[in-house]
């Protein structure tokens, strides 16, 4: 059996959330909020939380079983077709993480390599590290995610000269409904924590773990927004595809240290490939849960080109990217509140009978 500790699992969680939100939707929410976009961050998180709440009061009746093996044993027929709704969910995060770092590396790295190099690159590594378990992949992203933490932490001292306080006035000009607007393209990537008890069950995942999980990525989103609207300003940051990249390429420490976005990148990017192994493991796991004769790590390469292939047919390009992210919140309502609410009342271990 894999083990994780604790901070792994806190470190997981905060990966699949700032990951996300960072390249996805991080321009859709400054072009809702504006100036005031900050104020949808704790909003955002208030709906986080209320989702891991609710999955954890469920995790908790059902120790060392993670929610795949819950749905399979508890209800059978049921059961095995929520959790096929949930892998099919995850296999669309998957998706939609493998197409927007190809487009990233393709904007800003490597303008003139094919898509399909880079894809197989990603591939490849995903693959590699998915296979070797979960426990490998945990531990590598304990590595990076600690390394990117902490840049993002150095980023508003990097930056303070550059910070101009009048980029947030007037507050709340057009009242409080730009602010909800905003919450709403954040809500459903700060929700992507709900992927930890379907990883591991109790008490591995708690409340605890996925409060703080939560937090530490929402806080980076939090620095990072609030920078960008300090330095560049709501108007110039909506323009930008990726407004956290454009922040770090005007840190310049000296003279002939001014590409230190470069570094950053390199720190910042093997976390992301590290999430979407885990999104492969993830989804090879649940297959094995709810079909015990299937091999999950057979099934990981057969998903990750799977997942190459339909990123590319469901995104062609950055404008449906967009597209996308201005609808999901309607699915990450039903996966990230209905159903949490439903496995947490009725969600219970079978009755002893004498």
């Amino acid at each position: 059996m894999e083990m994780i500790s604790n901070r792994q699992l806190v470190l997981i969680g905060a990966s699949y959330v700032m990951n996300g939100a960072l390249l996805c939707t991080m321009v859709k929410a400054i072009e809702a909020g504006y100036n005031d976009v900050w104020m949808a961050v704790p909003i955002a998180v208030a709906a986080g939380l209320a989702a891991v709440w609710m999955l954890a009061a469920a995790a908790r009746r059902f120790p060392g079983q993670d929610l795949f093996e819950v749905l399979a044993a508890r209800h059978p027929v049921v059961g095995r077709a929520i959790g096929f709704l949930y892998i099919f969910y995850f296999f669309i995060l998957l998706c939609r993480d493998f197409r927007i770092l190809i487009l990233y590396i393709n904007i800003t790295l490597l303008e003139y390599t094919p898509l399909l190099i880079v894809a197989m690159l990603i591939l490849a590594c995903a693959v590699y590290m998915a296979r070797a378990g979960l426990e490998v992949s945990a531990r590598v992203n304990e590595i990076w995610m600690f390394l990117y933490v902490v840049c993002v932490l150095l980023v508003p001292i990097l930056v303070a000269p550059a910070i101009h306080l009048h980029h947030l006035f007037p507050m709340l000009y057009d009242g409080f409904v730009p602010v909800l607007k905003g919450s709403w393209f954040l809500f459903p990537f700060f929700g992507d924590i709900i992927i930890l008890p379907f990883l591991i069950g109790y008490p591995a995942f708690k409340l605890k773990s996925g409060t703080q999980g939560l937090l530490i990525g929402s806080a980076s989103i939090f620095i990072l927004i609030a920078c960008a609207l300090l330095v560049l300003g709501a108007n110039v940051a909506s323009r930008f595809t990726f407004p956290a990249y454009e922040l770090v390429r005007l840190i310049q420490l000296t003279d002939f240290l001014d590409r230190l976005e470069l570094p950053l990148v390199a720190i910042w990017m093997p976390t992301l490939i590290t999430k979407i192994a885990i999104g492969m493991h993830l989804a090879s796991h649940g297959f094995g849960r709810l079909l015990p004769g299937l091999s999950p790590r057979e099934l990981i390469l057969p998903f990750g080109a799977l997942a190459v292939s339909c990123s590319f047919w469901l995104f062609r390009d950055l404008a449906e990217m967009f597209l996308f992210n201005r609808l999901w919140p309607y699915a990450a309502i039903l996966f990230q509140l209905v159903i949490p609410l439903l496995f947490a009342l009725f969600l219970r271990p079978a009755r002893n009978r004498q």
